[in-house]
């Protein structure tokens, strides 16, 4: 008996799965980074760096998931370069203010 490897593998994960996937770690990633950014304004550096780690980890999820997004490829891409650019002004922001 043969088992279709690809119909299975379509069943666990839909297409849309590692796009939704994407977008809901690049939704966090913008709250972490906005919290970090307010909190750093408001001189909590402990918290303000914590934020900015669980920012940058969910950043680094969606960089790993791009190879699998099939639909809004482009969207995804261009969502993640932004963050990745907040994330860099950021980090810059926080180890000025150390």
């Amino acid at each position: 008996m043969t088992i279709d490897v690809k119909r299975i593998d379509h069943a666990i994960f839909p297409r849309n799965f590692c796009c939704d996937l994407a977008r809901t770690n690049l939704d966090a990633c913008f709250i972490f980074a906005e919290l970090a950014k307010c909190e750093l304004e408001t001189g909590m550096r402990g918290q303000a760096e914590r934020s900015f780690g669980r920012a940058k980890c969910r950043y680094e999820a969606t960089r790993q998931l791009l190879n699998r997004v099939e639909n809004d490829r482009n969207e995804v891409e261009q969502k993640t370069d932004y963050l990745g650019e907040k994330l860099d002004f950021l980090r810059k922001e926080l180890y000025q203010a150390a």
